[in-house]
């Protein structure tokens, strides 16, 4: 059995704010004032801040998004230019936005994107900039399951816009480089290298033709060879992920080479050819299979090595393990492949708290994991799924049966694994181990959102032992692990016959086992009990049950369950775990059998 990490399923990528600080004059971030100017701006033909498909027309078009903001110089009369920010007031998912602005002028210079460098404010020159780093537009379905939307992130498309008035018409200044994949792996990132070292990023400048067009010029000075792209998500054998990267507009002699970074390899592709991408064009590279061509190492790195030493990790049933290392307080490490911090996992947070027992996600290039209880560890890594596992193995009494539970202070914290053999509506009874008369009930109250129980299960339970109605019982639940996702149908090895008054009346025991009586059920307040007739000390009581036992009211019931303790003045309530309820037979025998798959097949009674 291949054991696999399941918990948090956010594998949330890192994304550029659409509120992103813009880098321009203090002057630029000034609140927009009650009077501020109203301009209107376009999205040209090819031009675009965010994809959105329409289905009437089977398109994607090209929209403002919420958060959208542009930058504005305006000419004074005395021929200089004032620069201030627009913020979008209107016109969110449409082609035409309104912006306001705490400026006006003769003519008007417009910029969208994720920074100009506005050295030459003076004169209205605008240097666009092509991001280095970009990122994928991801968004969360009602599920909380990130995808990868058909989209740039924001302020990552530079556009540029001319105007006399206040109504702009916006044009691309970069072009699109799309990139599909499928497979099973999660990808984190993606590097572009020209291979003649033409410049692919950063500063830029507009130059103007005679004819009121314009192109663009990367300068020099300001730019690099190279585009990271972080994806992180996980790729599907069936529907492709499509990357959109942003590149400026020009010919890439000798064409580039794409590393793409999964979280356990990487896979190189080269064009080896010229090619010409022009303004407001997209080209695509089909779509093909990403595959390992390389694994990597993992191993965590941190300030217990004083960051200089990768303390390596072994894989074994497709994670990587570091046990038992020394962590304390304070301490903050990532992990990384190759030794190499191109390839690294962080947390979702700068930093990002561990506690005694936690199932994070990893990021590539994410926050420091940061200790918060000094102990030993057990770290696991499941770089394809996005997830790491920490255990504070001395925080934890790790209990193998049900004695050495019951044996221990109220509030110990304790790990106990077994296999869910009941459910009711606030929690399951789990057989502790792989064999009977180790049974105890887990309580998750009315909050099961941390795992909702299957019987089957094979689970590892961080919790508080308690005791109530004089058993022992797994309370305060800090994590619930799928070990085995199994849905097999467990019963019990053997069980107390207490069909009959006195039996039922005079039953006592001091540990969890299987019961069964015959009663009349009645439903009273938020309470189903069970009158057997003849019985004056007890009264059955079926805790929570998750089925609907409508039906049974006022009928006599034949009840099987887990015995949970006595509750009630002197004892009363005998409560149970209900696992089966039916009308008995009148065919002479004591009750139906139904043959199941049990996990010890013999039906013997105490």
């Amino acid at each position: 059995m291949k054991r696999k990490l399941i918990g948090m399923a956010i594998a949330a990528g890192a994304m550029l704010s659409a509120c992103q600080t813009l880098e321009n004059p203090a002057e630029f971030d000034a609140p927009v004032q009650d009077n501020a100017t109203i301009f209107t701006a376009d999205l040209g033909p090819q031009t675009k801040t965010y994809l959105d498909f329409d289905a009437e027309s089977g398109v994607y078009k090209t929209k403002w998004a919420d958060g959208d903001g542009i930058i504005i110089l305006a000419s004074q009369s005395d021929g200089s230019f004032k620069g201030a920010s627009g913020y979008l007031v209107d016109g969110i998912g449409t082609t035409s936005g309104k912006f306001a602005s705490n400026i006006s002028g003769e003519h008007y210079l417009a910029f969208y994107g994720y920074r100009s460098n506005a050295s030459n404010l003076a004169n209205g020159e605008i240097l666009p900039f092509f991001l280095e780093e970009q990122h994928s537009r991801q968004s969360a379905d009602s599920t909380g399951v990130m995808t990868v939307e058909k989209s740039f992130s924001d302020y990552a498309f530079p556009m540029y816009a001319e105007s006399d008035s206040t109504v702009f018409q916006f044009k691309n200044l970069g072009g699109i480089l799309k990139m599909s994949l499928t497979g099973t792996d999660y990808i984190s990132s993606i590097y572009i290298t020209s291979n003649s070292g033409v410049k692919m990023s950063g500063g830029s400048r507009i130059i103007m033709n005679d004819n009121g067009g314009f192109t663009t010029e990367m300068v020099d000075s300001l730019s690099s060879d190279f585009v990271r792209y972080v994806l992180n998500a996980k790729l599907s054998e069936t529907e492709a992920t499509d990357c959109y990267i942003v590149l400026p507009p020009q010919t890439y002699t000798g064409g580039i080479t794409i590393k793409i970074n999964s979280a356990s390899g990487q896979m190189i592709k080269t064009i080896s050819s010229d090619f010409t991408l022009e303004r407001s064009q997209i080209r695509a590279i089909p779509a093909f299979e990403y595959k390992n061509e390389e694994t990597y190492s993992w191993a965590v790195i941190g300030s217990m090595s004083t960051w200089s030493e990768d303390i390596p990790m072994e894989f074994a049933d497709d994670v990587y393990k570091l046990n038992d290392i020394t962590l304390t307080e304070g301490d903050e490490f990532k992990f990384r492949a190759n030794g190499d911090w191109a390839f690294n996992l962080g947390g979702v947070s700068m930093p990002t708290p561990i506690g005694t027992y936690d199932i994070l996600p990893v990021i590539q290039d994410g926050g420091n994991f940061q200790v918060t209880t000094t102990g030993i560890y057990d770290i696991e890594l499941d770089p394809v799924n996005g997830l790491a596992s920490f255990i504070c193995k001395d925080s934890y009494v790790e209990c193998e049966d049900y004695d050495s539970v019951a044996s221990l202070s109220d509030n110990t914290k304790v790990s106990v694994t077994g296999v869910v053999v009941a459910t009711y509506k606030r929690g399951f009874i789990l057989n502790i181990g792989y064999y009977w008369g180790n049974t105890i009930l887990v309580y998750q109250g009315t909050d099961q959102s941390m795992y909702q129980p299957v019987i089957g299960n094979q689970v590892t339970v961080l919790c508080e032992k308690v005791t109530y109605n004089n058993l022992p019982e797994l309370k305060n639940i800090s994590n619930i692990r799928v070990i085995d996702a199994s849905e097999r149908n467990y019963m019990y090895g053997q069980y107390f016959d207490l069909t009959s008054s006195a039996d039922f009346d005079s039953f006592y025991w001091d540990r969890y086992d299987y019961v069964k009586f015959i009663g009349t059920l009645e439903y009273t307040g938020t309470y189903w009990n069970v009158n057997v007739d003849g019985a004056t000390a007890h009264v059955g009581s079926i805790m929570s049950p998750d089925q609907d036992l409508t039906a049974f009211i006022g009928k006599k019931v034949l009840v099987g369950g887990w015995f949970c303790g006595f509750s009630g003045s002197n004892g009363k309530f005998l409560n149970i775990v209900l696992r089966e309820i039916s009308e008995p037979s009148t065919d002479g025998s004591t009750e139906d059998v139904t043959p199941g798959d049990d996990l010890l097949p013999d039906d013997s009674t105490k």
